[in-house]
């Protein structure tokens, strides 16, 4: 291993240096106009008041880091899968600023198939369309099929956190329009921010677009969009997936 290299990986393992990278990172990032989507959710946390961060679709938490680096609010991750959903417990069991679910947010309240890839970050609710079929063949082949508990947003969080404004970031692989449908109440009046992957290309069979997930946040919603960051592109250069923020324009009114 390249020594430089080693040597990141020892000082990325403590808190206090990952803080003054990122910070020096988003410094560096601001100064020639380059967007940075966790810095502005920081930002926005600070901001205003809020009582949590949901990390929905955490996989083995590396968001979880970043929010917990610079937050004091209660970060909740959920991730279906078990094997996943361990590394997670090993990871973050002993921190009482994080909480974990063993579930994925949706549409209904019971279970649903998830798709289980190569790659587990593409994991999907949602099987494979052509975009993923032809551009990324290798990490979204399907090893498994399995049943998987789902939870409404209203649901999960009449049951948990009762009240409070919240920050969500989102990577659902396509399924962003079924967490829309199980939060309607939630995002409406309680979510300040939603940061979401969202897909260019059919990556997946009834999924929803960014163009689709913008129209429903803007028109239905009343969020406003704040920022689109740099896009995954295929082989081809085409670019098949972007990550999007929205800020919800009614509550950040209210707030000030």
């Amino acid at each position: 291993m390249n020594p430089l290299r080693a040597i990141h990986g020892r000082l990325i393992r403590i808190p206090l240096w990952r803080r003054y990278q990122r910070r020096l990172s988003r410094s560096l990032k601001y100064a020639v106009g380059a967007p940075d989507a966790y810095g502005d959710l920081v930002a926005i946390a600070r901001r205003h008041n809020i009582s949590a961060v949901l990390d929905i679709g955490s996989y083995t938490g590396d968001t979880i880091v970043r929010f917990i680096d610079e937050l004091s609010v209660p970060v909740y991750g959920f991730e279906p899968t078990l094997d996943t959903f361990r590394k997670l417990e090993a990871r973050f069991g002993g921190n009482q600023q994080v909480h974990l679910f063993q579930c994925a947010l949706s549409d209904r309240d019971g279970e649903e198939i998830l798709y289980c890839n190569e790659n587990p970050q593409t994991n999907s609710l949602l099987d494979n369309d052509k975009g993923n079929i032809v551009s990324f063949p290798d990490e979204t082949k399907h090893l498994d099929m399995i049943r998987v508990k789902v939870q409404r947003l209203d649901t999960w969080v009449s049951h948990n956190l009762p009240s409070g404004h919240l920050i969500i970031k989102a990577d659902v692989q396509g399924a962003e329009g079924r967490l829309l449908d199980g939060g309607e109440a939630t995002i409406r009046d309680r979510v300040l921010a939603i940061y979401a992957e969202a897909q260019l290309s059919p990556m997946y069979k009834g999924q929803t677009t960014f163009f689709e997930l913008h129209e429903r946040l803007t028109k239905e919603y009343g969020f406003y969009l704040q920022d689109i960051y740099p896009c995954l592109h295929d082989k081809t250069g085409k670019a098949v997936q972007t990550d999007a923020l929205w800020i919800n324009e009614k509550l950040v009114r209210e707030q000030g």
